[in-house]
């Protein structure tokens, strides 16, 4: 019987990870990609027919159904298939869990692409108290285990490989870990697709990335006004200020508060990645929330004259990224400031 690795994959950063991961090892093993983001996206339209990668539509389907979506034609040609290694962003994604479960892979041959900053520290996600349920659930009703390890990521103690960019800084607790090294072929394929779907233009400045706080009302639009308004005393005005919303947040809402700042700026496309500007962009300063964009920067241009200002968020959700974030810096020798 055949054999793969079959990768799966929801998010651009994730689908890059996996496409990077088929390369490196085109010529040893066939790897099969799961896409169940949107049809959609850049990334997907770009490598689909550049590596062999499915798009399988999640839309209807949730925890309490997937079982219903046994008779997707991919999935069942997947039946005549060995999968050597089933490997996974999210280590607690339902999809993810049925899969397991479906074609019963152990967890010693399960792997883990990075899940952006997330990959660097502790985490449980979801907690596990909210995990619980769902898997009382299940025994009762006889379905796929739910995982219930304590943390999660490279947390779980049961995961041993890892698809990683961030090697020297990657967080896990398997003793004796796999970690597979991608960063050379991410580098090409962030190239190639940046190079195709970008005009080159000359960016040079401040350059601004916030989190969707206006979608999901973690700040209110005059407490966000405040949080920028206390952003730009850190940084030099005369130099142009460029903007990059998150791809989730409010464009419309997020616009108007820009509007009431009173200076001069330019919003940089919402849907387009941030990684698509980075060849464009030269001597300036990064300033905003914690965010993987920072990390890949770093990564994909590292000779850049480039400096970051870094401002947690009123309640951060996630406190861990600040003391990472430093690390990170440290360990490149980079220049930034966390306020």
């Amino acid at each position: 019987m055949m054999g793969c690795d079959l990768i799966l994959a929801e998010s651009d950063f994730h689908l890059i990870q996996a496409c990077s991961f088929a390369l490196k090892f085109k010529n040893d093993t066939s790897t099969e990609i799961l896409w169940i983001g949107s049809k959609d996206s850049t990334y997907f339209n770009f490598f689909k027919n550049k590596f062999q990668i499915s798009h399988v539509d999640l839309t209807n389907f949730n925890f309490f159904n997937v079982e219903q979506i046994s008779n997707n034609s991919k999935l069942i040609s997947l039946k005549d298939i060995k999968i050597n290694r089933l490997i996974t962003f999210y280590d607690t994604h339902f999809f993810f869990e049925y899969l397991r479960s479906e074609f019963k892979i152990s967890w010693g041959n399960i792997g883990l692409l990075d899940d952006g900053i997330g990959s660097l520290y502790k985490t449980s996600m979801p907690k596990i108290h909210r995990r619980i349920p769902k898997a009382i659930y299940n025994l009762f009703c006889r379905r796929f285990n739910v995982n219930l390890s304590l943390n999660t990521l490279g947390s779980n103690k049961k995961i041993k490989t890892f698809i990683t960019i961030f090697k020297k800084n990657h967080h896990h607790a398997f003793v004796n870990p796999e970690l597979i090294d991608i960063v050379k072929e991410f580098k090409s394929l962030n190239k190639l697709i940046s190079d195709e779907n970008i005009n080159r233009s000359n960016i040079s400045g401040n350059i601004i990335l916030t989190s969707p706080v206006l979608k999901y009302k973690r700040l209110s639009k005059e407490d966000f006004l405040d949080y920028l308004k206390n952003l730009l005393t850190n940084v030099d005005l005369n130099q142009h200020v460029y903007f990059k919303p998150h791809p989730r947040e409010d464009l419309i809402q997020f616009t108007n508060v820009i509007k009431k700042l009173n200076i001069y700026f330019t919003i940089l496309d919402q849907k387009l990645p941030i990684e698509f500007y980075f060849n464009s962009i030269s001597d300036s300063t990064w300033i905003g929330m914690p965010s993987t964009a920072f990390l890949t920067r770093i990564i994909l241009n590292p000779n850049s004259n480039d400096n970051y200002i870094i401002l947690q968020e009123n309640n951060d959700p996630f406190p861990g990224r600040i003391p990472v974030l430093e690390t990170f810096f440290k360990s490149n020798q980079i220049k930034y400031q966390i306020l």
